[in-house]
This record gives C-alpha cells, sequence and structure tokens, in this order.
C-alpha cells in the first residue's frame, strides 16, 4: 500500500470515531461512468425498470479534466456504475489517460464485449483492476438474470481475457506491491 492510502486511511478512522462531517483529506476512490449505456438487461439491475435516463458517452474533455484535477490526490478511480464500461468506443484512451497521472482504474463489466482485441487495449492502456460479473452456475440460470447474454461466449472472452492477460508483456505500473488483479 502506498504511504499516502496508509495515511488517509489512518485519517479515515480517525474521522469516522469522531464523528467528522468535514474530512480533511482526499477522497480515496472515485466513481466515474464513462457511458450509462448497457447491452443487457439483468434482473437484478436498475436499468431494466423505468425511468430511464437519456443514454451517452463522458465527454473525452470533461473526463480528462476530472482526470487532471484528481491527478496525484485520488489513488483509484472506478469507470463503471449504471453502464457497461466496455461499450465506450475510446474506453482505453480514457484508462490511458487515469494511468498516465498514476491513478489506478478499476471497471466492472458484464464481459460480453471483451473480446481479444478489447482485452489487449485495456492491458495495453493500464487498467489495474478488472472485476467480471459472472454470478450463476449454468447457461440456463445465468441467460435467465442476464437478459441478452450468452453464457458460452461470456466464459469464452472470459478465458480469452485471462491469455492475453498472461501473455501481455505490460509492465506493472504500481510496482511488484500492486500487481494487475482479475476478480
Amino acid at each position: 500500500m502506498l504511504w499516502t492510502e496508509i495515511k488517509n486511511q489512518y485519517l479515515m478512522y480517525r474521522c469516522y470515531r469522531r464523528r467528522l462531517v468535514r474530512l480533511p483529506y482526499p477522497p480515496l476512490s472515485v466513481w466515474i461512468e464513462p457511458t450509462n449505456i448497457c447491452n443487457l438487461r439483468c434482473i437484478m439491475c436498475s436499468r431494466s425498470f423505468p425511468p430511464q435516463r437519456e443514454e451517452g458517452f463522458m465527454d473525452d474533455g470533461l473526463f480528462r479534466t476530472i482526470i487532471d484535477r484528481f491527478g496525484g490526490a485520488v489513488p483509484e478511480i472506478s469507470l463503471h456504475f449504471a453502464g457497461e464500461p466496455m461499450m465506450h468506443p475510446r474506453l482505453d484512451e480514457l484508462i490511458a489517460a487515469a494511468a498516465q497521472n498514476g491513478i489506478r482504474v478499476v471497471i466492472h463489466t458484464n464481459a460480453t464485449l471483451l473480446s481479444e482485441e478489447l482485452s489487449r487495449r485495456i492491458i495495453t492502456a493500464g487498467i489495474h483492476t478488472l472485476v467480471i460479473s459472472f454470478d450463476a452456475l449454468t447457461p440456463s440460470q445465468y441467460e435467465s438474470m442476464r437478459i441478452g447474454a450468452s453464457y458460452e461466449k461470456t466464459l469464452r472472452n472470459i478465458r480469452t481475457f485471462l491469455e492475453v492477460k498472461k501473455s501481455s508483456s505490460r509492465k506493472n505500473l504500481f510496482g511488484k506491491s500492486r500487481p494487475f488483479t482479475t476478480i
């Protein structure tokens, strides 16, 4: 763990114990939604129920402004919320912008769009952690929960990603104590 993070976690604990409302440290993590578009209609997702917001992609300029402001102050960003981040056409560029500012990038995905090419692009860009939502044991369970997904295709995508990751020559941006992780 980086010294700044240890200090911030200690401060966070102290502030919590003192019931402070105004905190003397920057956020430990920031969540940014690069897109609110999703290719699935999962039964557990709020996107499956009205009302819906207007769909779209975050403007690259806005993203870079946010990253520039947080660079050095926030150790981690999560690029996801209600949409599927893999749908953003320049996701690798967003990851690279954050990684170049020393910010770890975490993405949650349904992995249905995680092709070999996209896997290479996001790994090369500097993604730190990829969390894959693959939450059923059988194809029928999976496909009844994740409407529009194929169990076999998604499983293939996950295996392909792991093969690409394993064969990647990318050096870890955050040293040996901060390995690239897949959850």
